[in-house]
């Protein structure tokens, strides 16, 4: 069944049957007595002549008129309601007209009474009874003509009503935002709307009516429209609801929301479909974008640097959501705060910050505010943490607070940044304020924009005058302007000179010479600043002139100086030499030139060995005269004229200075040379640095020595024989020094011994041989024996415990061993150094001051422990290193620690004290070792460090004198202090700084 738009407006409206019901009954009650009426006439006309005796109609017209109504039975109309009155009065229905018919006989189109075929009884009766006919209808005509004036006023009025309503439907579905449609059973559209032409890409809804999917769709896109639509013609769904995606007339891929129901006509048959497709792309693409944000929320959340919260404005800021950030920031996961199921939030706040952070809250709570606040945490684990806190409160509509919502990071780094940059800028200000040189900042114009306090004293100006005025306003008028054009144009090329020399006349006439390094400096703004720094350097300049005339002074040096005075490179390649090592080496290697020349010649019989006349006659071009010698001299080694071993010697010697960076001084040289002399010299060499501190090479000095070493062969023997004299006669003084200072050590030697065999008498040990008995005698039910008896399951608490106290034990022996290992060290180097004492000096080493003290104390810690003797301990920082005779001074710091400690021990003072400090000054080291003991007479100040002199009833009188003379030996001094008999004393050992 094909439906058009007049049928669709059938079915929809039911327009016969509403159009005549509308109809009032006054005009319905007239058309029943008009139709009664003739309806009698036509039976008075068949009573009068019967109808068999008709044969032929009437010939289709009545007075100039078609006939428009077909009379018919009751039976011919059961629809019809019988209310109406027609039917009730006559027994018969009025057919009339379609709504379509009506409007075209409104617009004289069409006949009114073309439509009924003729009545074949009518026809019959009015042949043989015209006239009677005639006259009835007469008078019924005047009647009819005005019912159906009446009638058609209706019709135009109910007309207008339904083309106003079609008109209200057709502009409603054409402005609908969704695509609707109407489509017949074979899938053909019937009706479309706007928006539908619009979303395929067409100009008018007419272009679908009679096509189907497939005559503008993609293939497999209407094969599943039509299996969508055949699901809703078999009736198997009410309702058709689907999110499909089309391609769209701008080839823009769609997502539609598709919903599709059956169209039935009045006995509910499907006589097609009723379509709607909603564009719902973006509201698909905000839900992806919803999604999205979900997810990125989520994956924020994750990894934010900190946690995000809601919490309760309660006392304990009562958790209801924490991040995952929590763990990381508070080590705390967040189900241990949230609801303070383990710990409240306000239980890792830092104890001194928790009412400040609760006031700022609260404050910004009551101004409606955002709060931020600084304060630290303490994590778990222990320590603290710097946070900064944002969020603001959550109000109800009346106004209350629901809760607290914010974000927490740590910014502990952030906080060191901030102090490490604060000590910056202060260095940076410091620097910039105290330096000698004169800083200067200039913009691009030329104008100074800042400059420090040296820069106003090198141009003798105050700040104020300079800040925002020309550069050149501190130069004389003379070079200003072209100081100032020259940098201009620099700046424009972004070619700043970054060092320069002149001499720049200042505005007070003032000639100077400037060194000025500049650069670019960008200060954050858009446009960048030139950093000047200008240095004095007229006392340079003078100073240049003096190291001119020093080097004129040099080269005199190098030329009249007997000794022989080099500088080398760092493979040692000579560089320079002077006059007089030019002199020795140009002999040297002319002996070496000859003495090679004559031994190739010893195979001809006509020269002897040893004869260098004939060597004479040819020279290489450096040894023909002596003014050509020196350029070959630079660039050669020791190699080249020495012999091997003297050359090797020196040469180890010179790499071992650019090694360490160590001088050698005074070395005695032996040299053998080719013609058999044998000569000495005293060498001292020197690292060679460059103006910035690098090593470059060595340099050094040699002073033949060789009658010298001669004399000292002459006096060897007699040195010999009063050395042998001079130990004869010391023995006694170094049998005692010995046997006084091992005394000293061997005191905390027996102390040591002592404390040991205690402690192992009290060991724990012995235990261990119970446990194992007990073990022993329950081994064949070892397990029952540890779980059930009370003994084995206390034996494990009991076997920890021993362990413990175990490795207590063997530390303190350990330690107690120790201490007797160094004081039995300290006694063989005591005796070693006693037995050098007839040498000129002992093995020196580079020593810490505080390690020699702190040996000291711990070689005597046993007696002071017993004395309960206090050490207090005052050392200067960062002392600097010693390189001396370690055991000569250990020597005379442990005879001084023993003698205070037994000074304090004699005291009645019921506190014993030790003072040991360390400072420096003048060069020197000077170590003070004060008591509170007995004190020391005024007589005694001047003999306390004689040979047998001593105080103490069990003395030797022969520490404080062999110490004396060790510090003597290092080059230090002993001193001694005491204001009187039961004040204390002090002892100051004073070490060179420099050996």
């Amino acid at each position: 069944m094909l439906l058009n738009e007049t049928g669709l407006s059938e079915s929809l409206m039911s327009t016969d049957t509403k159009l005549a019901r509308s109809v009032p009954i006054s005009d319905r009650c007239q058309a029943s007595r008009f139709i009664a009426a003739l309806v009698l006439g036509f039976m008075i006309g068949s009573t009068a002549t019967p109808q068999s005796g008709l044969s032929a109609p009437f010939g289709g017209k009545v007075s100039g008129f078609q006939q428009s109504y077909a009379l018919s039975g009751p039976p011919a109309l059961p629809d019809v309601p019988e209310s109406d009155p027609c039917q009730a009065l006559t027994g018969f229905a009025l057919h009339l007209p379609a709504l379509d018919q009506l409007t075209m006989l409104e617009q004289g189109s069409v006949d009114l009474f073309s439509s009924l075929p003729p009545s074949t009884g009518l026809v019959a009766w009015m042949g043989c009874n015209f006239l009677i006919l005639f006259g009835g209808m007469a008078g019924l005509l005047i009647t009819g003509l005005a019912w159906v004036a009446s009638l058609r006023r209706q019709v135009r009025r109910q007309t207008a009503a339904v083309h106003e309503e079609k008109n209200l439907l057709a502009a409603l579905i054409d402005h609908l935002p969704d695509n609707v449609y109407v489509k017949d059973l074979e899938g053909r559209y019937v009706l479309t709307n706007l928006a539908h032409a619009e979303f395929h890409g067409v100009p008018s809804p007419l272009y679908f009516r009679g096509k189907c999917g497939a005559d503008f769709l993609p293939l497999e896109v209407a094969r599943t429209c039509a299996e969508a639509d055949s699901s809703v013609f078999a009736g198997g769904v009410s309702v058709f609801v689907r999110e499909e995606e089309l391609v769209n007339g701008k080839g823009q891929v769609k997502c539609l929301a598709t919903t599709k129901i059956p169209f039935k006509d009045q006995t509910g048959k499907i006589m097609g479909l009723v379509g709607f497709s909603r564009d719902i792309t973006e509201a698909r693409q905000a839900e992806d974008a919803l999604r999205e944000k979900e997810r990125v929320l989520s994956t924020l959340m994750s990894n934010l640097p900190g946690l995000a919260y809601r919490c309760r404005n309660d006392q304990n800021w009562t958790m209801e959501f924490l991040s995952e950030g929590c763990l990381e920031l508070t080590g705390y996961a967040p189900v241990d705060l949230v609801g303070n199921a383990w710990k409240s939030y306000a239980g890792i706040i830092h104890p001194e910050d928790r009412e400040r952070v609760a006031e700022e809250i609260q404050s910004a709570l009551r101004e409606r505010k955002k709060f931020q606040l600084l304060y630290r945490i303490i994590p778990k684990g222990g320590g603290e943490k710097w946070v900064w806190e944002q969020g603001l409160g959550v109000f109800s509509a009346a106004g209350e607070v629901e809760a607290l919502e914010g974000f927490v990071t740590d910014i502990t780094e952030r906080r060191r940044a901030d102090e490490a940059l604060r000590v910056s800028e202060e260095r940076f200000r410091a620097i910039w304020e105290h330096s000698i040189d004169g800083l200067r900042l200039t913009d691009p114009d030329g104008r100074i924009i800042t400059v420090n306090e040296a820069f106003c004293q090198l141009v003798n100006l105050h700040r104020e005058k300079l800040v925002g005025q020309f550069f050149s306003v501190a130069h004389s008028g003379e070079d200003s302007a072209g100081s100032l054009q020259t940098y201009l144009e620099r700046f424009r090329a972004g070619k700043i000179v970054p060092r320069a020399t002149a001499r720049i006349r200042f505005w007070n006439g003032e000639e100077k010479d400037v060194e000025v390094s500049t650069c670019f400096v960008d200060l954050g703004g858009q446009e960048r600043t030139v950093l000047s720094i200008l240095r004095d350097i007229s006392g340079r300049r003078r100073v240049e002139s003096v190291l001119a005339y020093e080097r004129d002074l040099l080269t005199t040096l190098f030329d009249n100086l007997p000794d022989a005075l080099y500088f080398k490179d760092l493979q040692s390649r000579f560089v320079r030499v002077s006059k007089s090592k030019l002199d020795s080496s140009w002999a040297m290697a002319l002996t070496r030139h000859r003495l090679g020349t004559a031994n190739q010649g010893l195979s001809t019989a006509s020269q002897e060995p040893g004869d260098l006349s004939a060597a004479n006659e040819d020279l290489p071009a450096h040894l023909a005269s002596r003014q050509a010698f020196p350029e070959y001299i630079l660039g050669k080694t020791d190699f080249d004229f020495f012999d091997p071993a003297r050359a090797r010697a020196a040469f180890e010697d010179e790499q071992e200075i650019i090694r360490t960076g160590k001088p050698l001084i005074g070395k005695v040289e032996q040299t053998n040379h080719l013609d058999g002399r044998v000569t000495w010299s005293l060498s001292t060499k020197m690292p060679w640095l460059d103006k910035d501190g690098r090593l470059i090479g060595t340099f050094g000095v040699s002073k033949d020595i060789t009658p010298l070493k001669e004399a000292e062969a002459s006096v060897e023997l007699v040195h010999k024989q009063l050395l042998d004299a001079s130990r004869q006669a010391g023995m006694a003084e170094v049998a005692t020094g010995v046997l006084h200072n091992v005394g000293n050590v061997l005191n905390s030697v027996n102390v040591s011994s002592t404390l040991l065999a205690e402690k192992l008498r009290h060991s724990r040990i012995p235990s261990l041989a119970k446990v194992a008995d007990l073990l022993r005698e329950h081994s064949a039910h070892l397990g029952e024996f540890m779980t059930t008896d009370a003994r084995g399951r206390q034996l494990p608490l009991y076997l920890e415990q021993l362990a413990g106290r175990l490795a207590a034990e063997q530390a303190s022996l350990l330690g107690e061993v120790g201490c007797l290992a160094k004081n039995v060290e300290h006694i063989k180097n005591i005796v070693a150094m006693q037995q050098t004492y007839a040498r000129p000096a002992g093995v020196t080493e580079l020593i810490q001051p505080v390690d020699v003290v702190e040996d000291a104390l711990r070689i005597n810690a046993s007696a002071l422990a017993r004395h309960q003797v206090r050490i207090i301990r005052e050392y200067e920082p960062r002392l600097p290193s010693l390189t001396i005779d370690k055991h000569k001074v250990l020597q005379i710091l442990v005879n001084l620690v023993s003698n205070a400690g037994h000074a304090c021990a004699q005291s009645e003072r019921a506190e014993k004290r030790l003072s040991v400090r360390l400072a420096t000054g003048d060069e020197r080291l000077r170590i003070s070792i004060s008591d509170n003991g007995v004190g020391i007479a005024p007589d005694n100040l001047t003999r306390i460090f004689s040979l047998g002199f001593t105080t103490r009833p069990d003395g030797h009188g022969f520490g404080l004198h062999s110490g004396a003379l060790a510090a003597r030996e290092v080059g230090g001094a002993l001193l001694s202090h005491s204001d009187g008999p039961g004040l204390g004393a002090t002892f100051v050992l004073e070490l060179p700084l420099r050996s």
